[in-house]
C-alpha cells in the first residue's frame, strides 16, 4: 500500500470550483424492513403428511460427527459447485423416490440435477437479491423445474480453507454438514460476519431436519422445495383464456392453448402485466427452441413456467411483485384473447387485479402444523428497489431534476446479493449513426419525474468495493479506482455501444458489440489515453471501459490477450470516444476483431484477423450526428446517497461518496484528454 499512496497528494488533487453534489435523502418511504437470521440454536423438522410436510421446532440437535470432508467436486461452478452421492435408502421428495442426491455449495440439496446446472438458468448477475433469487426457486420448484432442500442457500466462498461440506450415511440417515464463510472478492460482496456452520439431516421416511448450530450471518433463504400447486383461482380475463390463481405466496397466471390451432402455434410471446400507476411489472416467456422467461419492469428474478398442449403457465412469487402489489394493481396480458393477432403488440386494457399487497412471508420459528407445497423463510437485509426509477421519482420530489447521469447510493447494507447494480438508459436525446436504438431516446417523466437524465445505476451499498484503496494480488488500488471504473462503464452505455461496421472480406454488416451492449470480447479496443497513473503506481493493462480486450498479433493466426483487473477504472478506446462524440472520424485509428475465435487458454486466441476501420463503421452505421463539434460535452452528475429515515447519513459513507464523486470527475477530464466534463450538480441538501 505504501508506494501507491506515496503520491496520494499528487494525485489527489482537484480543481477548487468543483464543490461536492452527493445529496443525502431521507428515504424511510421507499425502504423495507430488513428480516434477519433468527434459527440459530434451533433445529428445523419436516415430517412428511399424504400432501405435504407437519413442521416443527426444537432447540438444535447434537451435530454429530461430521463425517467425510467432500474434496474434488464433482460439478465445477464457482457460485455452487457440487457432488453427486447415492442414497442409502430410498428417499420421497417432490413426488418422486430419488436414490441419489447432489450435495451443493450454495448450501443447499438438489435432486435430479446439481446446482451448477440450475444455478445459469436463474442467474443472479448483476443485480438479484436474496428474496429475488428465493422467488426464483420457489417459481421454478412450483413450475417442477428444479427440486431443493435448502439449508442456508448463499455465495459461499470457493475456497477450501473457507468452505468445508462433510457427510456421513447409514441405514438410518444421510447427514451433510456445512462449516462455510460467505464470498467475498475485491470486486463483489461484502466482509464476511464470521463462520457458519448448519446440517442437512434425511431419513428413511422422508423426513427433513435443518440444524444450525452456528450462523453469523444475517441473510439466507432456509426451507424444503418439493414443488407442487394447489391453489384457487382469484381472477380470469376474455372469458377464462386467461386465469390467475394464488397458492398461499405463489401466484400462477395460465393462458389457455387450443391443441392443434395454428393461431396459437404462431403466438410466440406471452406476457402478463401488473401496474399500480408510475410502477410496472412484466412476468413473461418467449417462446422458441428454448423458453426463455422473464420478469421486467420493477421485478427481478427468474419466474416459473410449465408448458403443455393445453396451457402455458407462468408462476410468480407475490414479494417478487412487491413495487407494483399495492392498492389500485391493475393488470393485463398479451395476448388478451385466442383472437389476438400474433404479429401485433398492442395495447390491450387493464382491469383491477384482486391482490393489493404481498402475501405475509413464512416464520419457520414459530410455524407449527400442516402446510402444502414450498415451505420456506428468505432472511434479507432492507429492501429497496433495485430498479433505480421509483427511487429517482422519489429523489426528484425533493431535488430539481437536472442531472444527465446520476448515481444512487446507500450508506446501509440492502438486500443485493453482489454489491453490483447494472444501468437503466432512457438516452435523453437522439443520436444517430452509433445504432438504431439511440435515434429514440424514452421518455422517463412519468416513473422518474425527468425529462433530462441519461443514464442512472444504483442503488448500490457503499460496501468494501466501492472504498477508496483495494487490494487484487500484489496490486493495491487507490483513489476509489472500482468505484469510478463501475461508473464510468455503467454510464458509457448511455452511447448504447451499438455499433456496426462492414467487414471489409465479405461486405457483411456484423456488430462490433455483443447483445449484452458491450464491445466484443474479440475486438481490439486499447485505450487511447492511459489513467493508470491515477489510480496505482504499477501500471495494468488498460482495455476499454466498456470490455473488449488488448490483443497482440502473434504468428499463424494466434493472438495474445492479457487480462486486466476487473472493473478496476482504465481509458476510453478510440471507438468509445467516437460514439461519445468526442472525437471526429479522422482521429480514429484503424483497429481489428478476430474472426472464428477459438480460445485455447485464457490468454491464447487463435483465429482470423479482420480489419475494422472507420470508413467501414460509417458504410453500415452512418455518420455520427451530431458530429464531434455540435456534439453534447458537459454533463451534469447527481449523486444520492440514501440514509434511512431516523437518523442522520452516516458522516464515513457520506465523505466515501465524496471522494468518489471528485475521483470520478478527474478521471472523466483525464480519460477524454480535457474534451468531456461532469459538472457537479448542486440540488439543495435535502434531509
Amino acid at each position: 500500500m505504501r508506494a501507491c499512496r506515496s503520491v496520494l497528494v499528487f494525485m489527489m488533487f482537484f480543481p477548487a470550483d468543483q464543490a461536492s453534489a452527493v445529496v443525502p435523502i431521507s428515504a424511510g418511504p421507499v425502504i423495507q424492513p430488513g428480516h434477519y437470521f433468527d434459527l440459530e440454536g434451533r433445529t428445523l423438522n419436516f415430517r412428511p403428511s399424504p400432501r405435504g410436510y407437519s413442521v416443527s421446532s426444537s432447540r438444535v440437535r447434537p451435530a454429530g460427527a461430521p463425517g467425510e470432508l467432500l474434496g474434488k467436486a464433482d460439478y465445477q461452478f464457482i457460485r455452487s459447485w457440487g457432488y453427486r452421492k447415492p442414497l442409502p435408502f430410498p428417499f420421497r421428495f417432490g413426488g418422486k423416490v430419488w436414490r441419489e442426491v447432489f450435495i451443493n455449495g450454495a448450501g443447499n440439496l438438489t435432486f435430479g440435477r446439481p446446482e451448477a446446472e440450475l444455478y445459469p438458468e436463474r442467474d443472479t448477475w448483476p443485480d438479484a437479491t436474496m428474496q429475488s433469487v428465493g422467488g426464483s426457486i420457489n417459481d421454478r420448484s412450483t413450475a417442477g423445474q428444479e427440486l431443493m432442500i435448502s439449508a442456508l442457500w448463499a455465495i459461499n466462498a470457493p475456497e477450501e480453507e473457507k468452505t468445508q461440506m462433510y457427510f456421513r450415511q447409514s441405514a438410518r440417515e444421510f447427514v451433510v454438514t456445512w462449516k462455510t464463510e460467505r464470498y467475498q472478492w475485491f470486486g463483489e460482496g461484502y466482509r464476511p460476519l464470521g463462520p457458519n456452520i448448519f446440517q442437512a439431516r434425511l431419513t428413511p421416511d422422508g423426513s427433513i431436519a435443518l440444524s444450525y448450530p452456528k450462523v453469523s450471518e444475517k441473510d439466507g433463504i432456509v426451507g424444503v422445495f418439493p414443488g407442487g400447486f394447489s391453489g384457487r383461482q382469484i381472477a380470469t380475463l376474455n372469458g377464462g383464456f386467461v386465469e390467475a390463481s394464488q397458492a398461499g405466496g405463489t401466484l400462477r397466471f395460465s393462458f389457455a392453448r387450443e391443441k392443434g390451432s395454428p393461431q396459437a402455434a404462431a403466438i410466440r410471446l406471452y406476457r402478463v402485466t401488473l401496474a399500480d400507476g408510475a410502477n410496472t411489472c412484466e412476468i413473461g416467456i418467449s417462446l422458441g427452441d428454448s423458453p426463455k422467461p422473464w420478469f421486467g419492469g420493477q421485478c427481478t428474478g427468474n419466474p416459473g413456467y410449465r408448458i403443455d398442449d393445453r396451457r402455458i403457465e407462468l408462476f410468480a412469487t407475490t414479494f417478487e411483485l412487491q413495487n407494483v402489489l399495492r392498492p389500485g394493481v391493475r393488470w393485463a396480458t398479451w395476448p388478451a384473447g385466442p383472437a389476438d393477432n400474433p404479429e401485433q403488440d398492442g395495447h390491450v386494457d387493464s382491469v383491477p387485479f384482486p391482490l393489493s399487497a404481498p402475501v405475509a412471508p413464512a416464520k419457520l420459528s414459530t410455524m407449527k402444523g400442516y402446510r402444502e407445497g414450498n415451505i420456506f423463510e428468505v432472511f434479507h437485509y432492507p429492501h429497496v428497489s433495485k430498479n433505480p426509477y421509483p427511487l429517482l421519482h422519489y429523489i426528484y420530489r425533493q431535488a430539481p431534476p437536472q442531472d444527465d447521469f446520476v448515481a444512487i447510493f446507500t450508506d446501509f447494507r440492502i438486500d443485493d446479493l453482489h454489491n453490483h447494480q447494472g444501468t437503466r438508459t432512457p438516452y435523453g436525446y437522439a443520436v444517430k449513426g452509433i445504432g438504431a436504438e439511440l435515434t429514440e431516446p424514452a421518455d422517463t417523466f412519468p416513473v422518474t419525474r425527468s425529462h433530462k437524465l441519461q443514464a442512472v445505476t444504483g442503488p448500490a451499498y457503499l460496501g468494501p468495493r466501492y472504498e477508496e484503496f483495494l487490494e487484487d494480488g500484489d496490486r493495491h488500488f487507490k483513489n476509489y479506482a472500482n468505484a469510478v471504473g463501475w461508473l464510468a462503464h455503467e454510464f458509457g452505455h448511455r452511447w448504447g455501444l451499438a455499433l456496426q461496421f462492414r467487414n471489409p472480406q465479405t461486405g457483411k454488416v456484423e456488430n462490433l458489440s455483443n447483445s449484452s451492449g458491450h464491445w466484443s470480447d474479440y475486438l481490439n479496443t486499447p485505450a487511447m489515453i492511459s489513467v493508470w497513473k491515477m489510480f496505482c503506481d504499477k501500471p495494468y493493462v488498460e482495455k476499454s471501459q466498456m470490455e473488449g480486450f488488448v490483443y497482440y498479433e502473434g504468428p499463424a493466426g494466434v493472438f495474445f490477450r492479457q487480462i486486466p483487473a476487473w472493473n478496476i477504472a482504465s481509458g476510453f478506446s478510440a471507438l468509445d470516444l467516437y460514439v461519445m462524440g468526442l472525437i471526429g472520424p479522422e482521429e480514429v485509428p484503424d483497429t481489428f476483431l478476430i474472426a472464428k475465435p477459438q480460445i485455447r487458454s485464457g490468454q491464447e486466441v487463435w483465429g482470423e484477423r479482420v480489419p475494422v476501420r472507420i470508413q467501414d463503421i460509417v458504410a453500415a452505421s452512418g455518420p455520427r450526428d451530431p458530429g464531434v463539434h455540435e456534439s453534447q460535452k458537459d454533463f451534469t452528475v447527481g449523486l444520492y446517497l440514501l440514509h434511512e429515515g431516523d437518523r442522520q447519513p452516516d458522516a464515513a459513507k457520506l465523505k466515501q461518496a465524496a471522494g468518489i464523486e471528485k475521483a470520478l470527475v478527474e478521471y472523466y477530464r483525464a480519460a477524454t484528454g480535457g474534451r468531456m466534463h461532469l459538472i457537479a450538480a448542486q440540488p439543495p441538501a435535502v434531509n
